[in-house]
């Protein structure tokens, strides 16, 4: 049985402690970095301690720091906690409650998977006495909607573009959800949801601009060098439809040709699991947005799976299909195919202005 799917029931209990407490294991460094995250300022030198107690009060003083931080699904699992006397526990549900443990909402003690030694998990009091109200409002589900709204057209967009110029990210991203958002708003929550979202991170390059950088590039510097040269080609504009549809499926789009095709041969055809043939799938489209050409594609299928053949003949097929008409990072969203028009009519308007006739006149 896969681990992750092994299950337990915590025993959930309440416990009166300064929330800090339990936050002793952080870093000096990564307390700092979440006071910088939400703006508060601070002198170098002091102790651990001190800075654990400036960051609980600026948390707890604005209410709506929990819900920038923590993303919807959190929220939600939170509550539950909240609500609920006992809980059945999996790897994955462990790992939240350990994130939830940065913020001082909670303590645990992990079992073994074991029913003689099941885990428990210690809601704190206060935290809970301060926020779950504040998180069951209708005006409070409202701002979690939006914010959720913006995680979603955020990294959409990433795993469309892979990187891009946060400037440039901010100007899409207000187009797309039609919202006014400043520049400094829209990057504090980014870097705020960065520490649970574990899908890129915020760098800045020599030229002293920042980018987006979404964890899939495998080469950023190479991209950035392809980004350059590619400066005047627009990023892509793309639907809501389509990011939220990106988002959900975690950078899989099945729509985008090939893929489906592909999906259907290796399960029905060749009768490979759901699970393989997803892996096998999420390989080659990033392989393809990272720019791998067709022989490197190749050489991916025939080390994950044997082939005859028709087989590879037909394999080949939907390789080409996905080759050419999934995004490149490259290319600004673009695929292959629609980069490749886009060329033909920049050099068509070239020869059509090149050729201009003037009529009247003598020489």
């Amino acid at each position: 049985m896969d681990e992750d799917r092994r299950t337990e029931i915590a025993a959930i209990s309440s416990i009166d402690i300064h929330p800090s407490s339990v936050m002793t294991g952080l870093s000096k460094k990564m307390i700092q970095s979440m006071l910088d995250r939400m703006g508060v300022e601070y002198a170098d030198g002091m102790p651990k301690e001190a800075y654990l107690i400036a960051w609980h009060d600026a948390f707890c003083y604005d209410r709506n720091w929990i819900i920038r931080f923590l993303p919807g699904h959190y929220i939600d699992f939170l509550i539950e906690i909240w609500e609920s006397d006992s809980l059945e526990m999996d790897s994955l549900r462990w790992d939240m409650v350990k994130n939830l443990k940065l913020f001082g909402l909670l303590a645990y003690k992990k079992g073994h998977i074991q029913p003689q030694d099941s885990g428990e998990i210690y809601v704190i009091e206060s935290m809970k006495r301060h926020f779950y109200f504040f998180l069951k409002s209708r005006r409070n589900k409202k701002n979690r909607e939006r914010l959720q709204g913006w995680e979603d057209v955020f990294l959409g967009l990433s795993y469309y573009y892979g990187i891009c110029s946060f400037a440039d990210m901010h100007k899409i991203f207000c187009q797309i959800s039609k919202e006014t958002v400043s520049y400094d708003e829209l990057r504090r929550f980014i870097s705020c949801r960065l520490e649970l979202w574990g899908a890129g991170s915020i760098v800045r390059v020599s030229d002293g601009k920042e980018y987006f950088v979404n964890q899939n590039v495998e080469n950023p510097d190479m991209i950035l060098m392809y980004l350059d040269s590619h400066r005047n080609l627009d990023y892509k504009n793309l639907s809501r439809d389509d990011l939220l549809y990106v988002r959900q499926s975690y950078g899989i789009d099945n729509r985008w040709k090939g893929v489906s095709e592909l999906g259907s041969y290796l399960v029905q055809d060749m009768q490979m699991s759901y699970y393989r043939s997803t892996v096998l799938i999420h390989t080659l489209i990033l392989a393809i947005q990272n720019g791998s050409d067709l022989c490197q594609l190749r050489k991916t299928v025939d080390t994950m799976i044997s082939q005859d053949t028709e087989a590879r003949e037909e394999l080949d097929s939907f390789l080409q299909l996905m080759y050419y008409h999934i995004p490149l990072y490259e290319y600004k969203g673009y695929s292959r195919a629609e980069y490749q028009k886009i060329q033909e009519e920049t050099e068509r308007k070239d020869r059509k202005n090149h050729f201009t006739i003037f009529q009247g006149g003598k020489l």
